[in-house]
């Protein structure tokens, strides 16, 4: 992932007594741009509102690695205890945006990060792209 787009991004949950994690984090290459690409168009041709698969790439947080003290950040490191273990990891395309969910692993307690524009990810890599609005 030599060019790849990083993203840090909240998080929000589908229960809002649980306590979610915080940030997301995540890598988009070239290969997986045009992936999310294809899919939007697909969502556009057949009037759908979204299409989702199994993408494990994210990594969600309790709390943003960005904001823990030097002596947190190597405990939290040493033993992944920042880390929110996650199961049916998906990618979710729309015509227009993508964004990345989670449920807590052996829940149905349903992570979902920040919705990402595909048109500012087409233009990192160059790739043609024209929104649906």
């Amino acid at each position: 992932m030599s060019n790849a787009k990083q993203y840090s991004t909240d998080v929000s949950c589908s229960d809002e007594w649980v306590e979610s994690p915080e940030t997301a984090t995540f890598a988009i290459d070239k290969e997986t741009a045009e992936d999310i690409i294809k899919l939007s168009q697909l969502v556009r041709d057949n009037g759908l509102y979204k299409v989702e698969k199994f993408d494990y790439r994210v990594t969600y947080y309790k709390q943003n690695p960005e904001d823990l003290e030097d002596d947190e950040v190597d405990d939290a490191d040493d033993d992944a205890s920042n880390e929110v273990r996650t199961d049916c990891d998906c990618i979710n395309v729309s015509s227009d945006e993508f964004w990345f969910s989670a449920c807590t692993k052996n829940t149905s307690i349903e992570y979902v990060t920040g919705h990402q524009s595909i048109k500012e990810l087409a233009d990192h890599f160059g790739i043609e792209f024209t929104a649906s609005r």
